[in-house]
Formats: structure tokens, C-alpha cells, sequence
């Protein structure tokens, strides 16, 4: 691997270079997530939130270009997956960085079901669309944890913070559940006495 390990090398200097365009450091690191996977290489670990952010960055802004980018860094999602759940879930973050992040979670081949349904619970309403294709292909493992989030009744004793976060999963359990057509328990929502979590829902 004497030549490969040469070229990746090259590859990292390029990446490491912030004075390039964001576009030409984000192609160098799609060459070193081609390489063999049975070449070690650690200097992921030390850039991928660097590399998560650029990524979304890119396919935030030029969303035509998203699945040659996820099908380049296909290998490294998982890699990838804990900062891209982390711009989703950041309300610093704009409106297309987060859709780009939830598209990119979504689609990925390496995410669990268990997973992907927790990320879709914790997202806002508007960015459900991504995660709602694959729920509908995995809806019989997807629907037993959609159950479970609807039916979650949040002890009196929570304090508010956590009354919201409670509410907020059961009701994005049950907006899934209606917009796959299935309706799972949706009517327990609706029935709801608790003003916050009624207010949220």
C-alpha cells in the first residue's frame, strides 16, 4: 500500500489546506473514503467533524448534487452520523443544513431502524420528510417504537424541559404515523389533558 498510503497523504494535505474552497477540500476527503477499507487510516477520527459540517454545508447549498456526494461517502456515514444528528438537532443551525442533515441520516444504509425512528422523533415537524420513505419500507420494525413513543405518558413529576421534549416525540410519533397512513393510537394525543404537552402537540 506503499503508493496508496502516498496518494492519501496527498489527499489529507489538500483537505487540511483552508485557504481551498470548501467544494475541492470536501472532494479530497470523498478520494480517501473510496480508499480499500482494509487501509487504517485515524485521521478520520481527528476530521470528521470538520468533514460532517462541510458536507452538509455543500449539500445545503447545492442540494442537485446529493447523491453523487452520499454515494462517494457512503463508506464513512456512520461514521459521520453522531455530527450529523448534532447539526439536525441544534436550533443554531439553518433551515437547509438541518433538511441537508436529515436527508443525509436518512438515507444512509448503515443507520439502524431504531436509530433513524429517534432521529425522526427528535427532528422538527418540517424536516420528517426524509425519514418518512424509509419508515414506509421498514414500517413492521418501525411501527412497534412508534407505539411506544405515542404511548410514553410522561410522569407529573417531569419538570417542563422534559414535559416538552416527552411531547414534542409523541406528537412527531403521531404526525408519522398519520402521514404513512397508518394512525397509530393518534386519538390518545388528541384526548390529552396536560397543557403543555396538548400545546405542543
Amino acid at each position: 500500500f506503499g503508493n496508496a498510503n502516498e496518494i492519501m497523504n496527498r489527499m489529507w494535505q489538500q483537505f487540511e489546506d483552508d485557504t481551498l474552497p470548501d467544494q475541492q477540500r470536501l472532494l479530497a476527503c470523498a478520494c480517501l473514503a473510496c480508499a480499500p477499507t482494509e487501509i487504517i487510516d485515524d485521521r478520520w477520527t481527528q476530521h470528521v467533524k470538520q468533514i460532517a459540517f462541510i458536507l452538509v454545508g455543500e449539500l445545503a447549498a447545492r442540494p442537485a448534487h446529493f447523491r453523487s456526494w452520499t454515494s462517494m461517502f457512503q463508506s464513512k456515514l456512520r461514521l459521520l452520523q453522531p455530527f450529523l444528528a448534532e447539526i439536525l438537532q441544534s436550533h443554531e443551525s439553518s433551515a437547509p443544513l438541518r433538511q441537508a442533515s436529515a436527508t443525509l441520516l436518512a438515507t444512509s444504509k448503515t443507520l439502524p431502524i431504531q436509530t433513524l425512528v429517534d432521529l425522526a422523533l427528535r427532528a422538527e415537524p418540517e424536516h420528517l420528510q426524509p425519514f418518512l420513505d424509509v419508515m414506509s419500507a421498514e414500517w413492521p420494525s418501525a411501527c412497534p417504537l412508534i407505539e411506544e413513543a405515542i404511548s410514553q405518558d410522561p410522569s407529573e413529576l417531569l419538570a417542563d424541559p422534559q414535559k416538552i421534549l416527552v411531547a414534542k416525540r409523541r406528537a412527531n410519533a403521531a404526525i408519522i404515523s398519520v402521514l404513512l397512513g397508518e394512525d397509530v393510537h393518534s386519538d390518545i394525543l388528541a384526548g390529552e389533558v396536560d397543557p403543555t404537552l396538548r400545546s405542543v402537540f
